[in-house]
């Protein structure tokens, strides 16, 4: 009778139960990526990338309009695509990021602000598309179309639709970078635990 490698494997499950001796600690070891990266940043980099081929999209299909007299100003309906396809690279590039562990590996508080201001962007966008049709818009934007003057609490609403979620992607954006700077190290000893704990 041959002793195959999962023969050896209980052979040691069952001397570690008998003698509490973390036996099978370094075949643990060796079985862990020390590069993997969370449950949870692999969900939100999915997260994002959906978000972003979504908001690509919708840019191109909104894009479509831009010659149309029905649909918003030209000139706004042109920056709303613009504002559509920039916002919707971005969560592609920051989803390929987070998938490759060996370069970035996030700490939760990171990856929950990223996925608020991930969400966020539809915000900015949701106003976008509003302003094309009622005429609203930054002010350089609304005096280059030939528009007149704006409401003013209405064009105060676009802005806190721009600066929140604006300031909210800059802030996880950041967080990235000093995630991929200095990457969380994952815990090969959780690891191993986690292992024995789910054998018993």
């Amino acid at each position: 009778m041959f002793l195959t490698p999962a023969c050896i494997l209980e052979l040691l499950k069952t001397l570690e139960d008998h003698i509490h001796v973390p036996l099978l600690h370094h075949h643990a070891r060796l079985q862990s990526n020390p590069m993997a990266a969370s449950p949870l940043q692999a969900s939100i980099a999915r997260q994002s990338m959906i978000t972003g081929v979504a908001i690509m999209t919708l840019g191109m299909a909104y894009g479509t309009q831009i010659a149309s007299e029905t649909v918003g100003h030209p000139v706004l309906t042109l920056a709303t695509h613009v504002q559509f396809m920039l916002n919707g690279m971005l969560p592609i590039l920051a989803s390929s990021v987070l998938n490759t562990p060996s370069i970035c590996r996030m700490s939760r508080g990171g990856l929950v602000l990223y996925a608020i201001a991930l969400h966020s962007i539809w915000i900015t966008l949701s106003s976008e598309v509003a302003g094309s049709y009622v005429g609203i818009a930054f002010p350089r934007l609304i005096k280059e179309a030939g528009l007149p003057a704006m409401d003013e609490g209405k064009f105060q609403l676009y802005s806190l639709a721009h600066y929140i979620p604006g300031a909210l992607l800059m802030l996880a954006w950041a967080s990235l970078l000093v995630h991929c700077v200095w990457p969380v190290e994952t815990s090969l000893d959780a690891l191993a635990v986690a292992e024995k704990e789910k054998s018993n």
